[in-house]
């Protein structure tokens, strides 16, 4: 047929025009595309826009959407966000999706987004907007961004279930001088949705109101749940959450670290250093409604922890509430009483297991918020170590660390924010570091006997384990030999001869020290 070869050569056309564009599955700014969101504009479904290293500005590198129903992208740096950076120079924010239906497999990683500047009547969002739109936000710096006349001064949510993940949220702030009205959200603001908020580090934000009747709310996190009474709703969790200020000439300031309100109390903050912050007024943590488990707050400028269960339900329980300028206020009826008993550490708690006592915060070059621990060296214990409710692994921590050697958390989960942590390799000598092991004691404190167990699991045999037992003086005082398997065991130890007082068990195999617990005598 005539026509054939013409056909022949089309086919062959759009099957080499098909072919690249499967292959073509990253684009590289400025490379490919001069600018990002010329990079997105091309993008399909799955793709990847690369930018490489190099400062951002003007109008197709700031206001970067997509359209989430027709594609689902990454939009990420080449090296993270110290050497890629978008300055929105003073006059509006890096991403802004409205109504664009993003979802997690939608990423923004590893830029730094700063001097992003956003008026009233423009929602809010300093460097990130998303309405009804859940991008995951992970790996970025987010850094020195305004929300003027509005609220969510870094990022801002509504009717979002984003993920917020490792980012630095610093500087940010919100500002309001109108009448009536507020800010709120110097680092994040956060309403009707279920978003996670994890592993971040939201430090120095502030939010501030100058005007009669205007409020300070939520400094560094400001989140408000869906009505949704099936929603799990709020996840914030093991966020490290410093020095954030809440401060109005007139009204009310709350949250200076963060402000909860939930609607249905099954929202959850769980895990965080809530540390430094401040406010004219109200306290550091501030939740009507929600689960609060396993947090340290501390070291606040006005109230630490202050809860409101009357309408919506709350639970507070495993946390350590220490050093503030009152530690709690309105929380339900025995919280904070430490003279009820001891937890499983032999630290003076309430019924719910809170504590108050100081974290003995420790440092390396780099972070300062381990927790100070024998087996990392230091000469002191935390008595956050070991004392929150549940594993690492119910709350996505089973790879993360409290330790300045970080040796991941093992046994009970440790109370406060956590650090990525680190999995013990092989020794130049191929003696292979205990690394997988239980230990714990009941009961509590005790009197006379209290029951050891013990689980040693390690990669290598192991010829001979013990359980040591140490006074306060740090003086050996009993050694009681146990099975060297990878089943759990138990040994009692009968402390009939010994004085009252704080005892340590160190759980040692082939003379490595694999952990130390505490435990309380009284007689």
């Amino acid at each position: 047929m005539k026509g054939e070869p013409k056909m022949k050569n089309i086919i062959l056309t759009l099957t080499v025009i098909f072919a690249v564009h499967l292959s073509a599955t990253i684009i590289h700014v400025p490379d490919d595309q001069a600018t990002i969101q010329e990079g997105i504009n091309i993008a399909v479904d799955g793709d990847t826009v690369l930018v490489a290293d190099g400062m951002y500005t003007g109008m197709l590198n700031k206001e970067l959407t997509w359209d989430g129903t027709e594609k689902h992208i990454i939009v990420k740096s080449l090296n993270g966000y110290e050497n890629c950076i978008i300055d929105c120079q003073n006059n509006g924010r890096a991403f802004y999706f409205y109504e664009t239906y993003q979802d997690s497999t939608d990423i923004i990683e590893g830029f730094t987004i700063s001097n992003g500047f956003i008026y009233n009547g423009n929602l809010g969002g300093g460097a990130i907007c998303c309405y009804y739109a859940s991008p995951t936000i992970k790996n970025n710096k987010i850094l020195n961004n305004f929300a003027d006349e509005c609220s969510g001064g870094g990022i801002l949510l509504i009717r979002s279930d984003s993920k917020i993940l490792g980012n630095l949220i610093i500087g940010n702030s919100a500002d309001y001088e109108g009448m009536p009205g507020g800010a709120s959200g110097g680092g994040i603001k956060t309403m009707y949705g279920s978003p996670l908020i994890m592993d971040n580090i939201i430090m120095n934000n502030e939010v501030t109101c100058s005007d009669m009747e205007s409020g300070a709310i939520g400094a560094g996190i400001w989140a408000s749940s869906s009505s949704s009474p099936s929603e799990i709703q709020v996840k914030i969790i093991n966020n490290l959450v410093v020095n954030n200020s809440a401060s109005s000439s007139w009204g009310q300031t709350d949250g200076g670290g963060i402000f909860l309100y939930c609607y249905n109390g099954s929202s959850l903050v769980i895990n965080n250093t809530i540390y430094g912050n401040s406010t004219s007024s109200g306290s550091a943590l501030r939740c009507i409604g929600g689960r609060v488990i396993n947090n340290i707050i501390s070291n606040n400028y006005q109230t630490g922890l202050s809860v409101n269960g009357n309408s919506f339900p709350v639970e507070v329980k495993n946390n350590n509430v220490f050093s503030n300028g009152q530690d709690f206020e309105n929380c339900p009826t025995g919280i904070g009483d430490t003279s009820w008993g001891f937890n499983i550490n032999g630290t003076a708690s309430d019924s719910c297991y809170n504590i108050s006592e100081d974290p003995q915060f420790t440092s390396d070059s780099n972070n300062n918020y381990f927790l100070s621990q024998y087996d990392s060296g230091q000469n002191t214990q935390s008595s956050c170590v070991n004392a929150g409710y549940g594993v690492p692994n119910d709350f996505g921590l089973l790879e993360y660390s409290t330790r300045t050697d970080l040796f991941f958390d093992e046994g009970y989960v440790d109370i406060g924010f956590h650090y990525l942590g680190y999995e013990p390799q092989e020794n130049d000598d191929e003696t292979v570091l205990i690394q997988n092991y239980f230990l714990t004691n009941h009961p509590n404190p005790f009197n006379p006997s209290t029951e050891i167990r013990y689980r040693l699991s390690d990669v290598r045999e192991i010829d001979t384990a013990s359980i040591e037992i140490y006074n306060i003086k740090g003086q050996k005082v009993d050694r009681l030999p146990v099975t060297p398997s990878g089943v759990e065991g138990s040994v009692t130890w009968n402390a009939d001869r010994f004085a009252s007082g704080v005892y340590f068990y160190k759980l040692v195999a082939d003379g490595k020290e694999a952990a130390t617990k505490k435990m309380l005598l009284l007689k």
